[in-house]
């Protein structure tokens, strides 16, 4: 895509070599990610399943992570066309206070306004950050790593510390969340670990 990268003085393995991959090659690359399936929620049935997810939309997460979307009717991949999907985002920025800025903006956006992050997949996401190891050993053992990360920087090890680290507009979801009783968050957490 950047067939002439400005590399600075200090790379040597980097400049004016040209494309490393084709045209066509990156619209195929670009085609089998926007068409790659997130994995369905999981324990949709459990009761403290239910009671999160009702937490959840009660402190206000959902303003924000919003539960469903639907897609364009105009899509250009037709498998992608008019699809109810459930990404709990709303992909719109949002001024995440001063414990989460940067100071790095983009274009118009401060160095505190992140877009909303959505969160289906997130209670696998610690196979991705954190990748996976099989402790017992054998085909199939596979956990996800103790370390995680989460947050754009990957600042927070637990969904609990991201939820935490929120201020700005979601400070009044962070307060909700710290006021709950132990068994509510562990509720709110098991809910967003089965997204």
């Amino acid at each position: 895509m950047f067939p002439d990268p400005d590399c600075g003085a200090e790379q040597s393995v980097c400049g004016a070599s040209g494309s490393e991959v084709s045209d066509k090659h990156l619209d195929e690359l670009a085609k089998y990610i926007s068409l790659l399936g997130v994995r369905a929620q999981r324990d949709l049935d459990v009761p403290e399943v239910q009671t999160g997810k009702q937490l959840f939309n009660d402190i206000g997460c959902a303003s924000c992570h919003t539960p469903t979307l639907q897609t364009s009717e105009f899509h250009p991949l037709t498998e992608l066309r008019d699809q109810t999907i459930h990404p709990y985002t709303d992909l719109l920025l949002h001024d995440m206070g001063e414990g989460l800025a940067d100071n790095l903006g983009e274009g118009e956006a401060s160095g505190s306004e992140w877009r909303t992050t959505p969160l289906w997949g997130i209670g696998l996401s610690a196979c991705v950050t954190g990748g996976v190891v099989n402790p017992i050993g054998g085909q199939g053992n596979e956990v996800c790593s103790p370390e995680h990360s989460y947050l754009h920087d990957g600042r927070a090890r637990t969904i609990e510390e991201a939820i935490l680290w929120h201020g700005g507009e979601s400070e009044s979801s962070r307060v909700a969340y710290e006021s709950l009783g132990d068994a509510d968050q562990s509720a709110l957490l098991r809910f967003l670990n089965s997204l």
